[in-house]
């Protein structure tokens, strides 16, 4: 037994095993992490959540993230990346109470 988020897509990997013929060959899958959403703002600094954030993008894909503004005004610290037809998207809001937007 690994971590949970790995054994889950273990499973996943072994239900498209079993029943090849049901995942078409055109198939992308994209999978999304999001370290430090607990559901509360105050449960993470933004420190916090853009280093949960940095550590998962470099074990999955080889980078850090880096900060985005999104389009509602909000920012987010992401990282994007693939592998083979696997699309992985590792981010987390920022909540940016005492900052200035870099």
């Amino acid at each position: 037994m690994g971590h949970v988020l790995a054994d889950a897509l273990r499973d996943l990997a072994d239900r498209m095993d079993a029943h090849p013929d049901e995942v078409p060959p055109s198939t992308w899958m994209s999978v999304d992490f999001q370290p430090g959403s607990t559901g509360s703002d105050d449960d993470f600094t933004d420190d916090q959540r853009a280093e949960m954030v940095d550590r998962l993008a470099v074990l999955l894909l080889g980078k850090p993230g880096a900060r985005r503004a999104m389009y509602d005004g909000t920012y987010h610290h992401s990282a994007n990346g693939g592998a083979g037809k696997v699309h992985i998207a590792i981010y987390d809001a920022l909540v940016l109470r005492d900052e200035v937007p870099a």
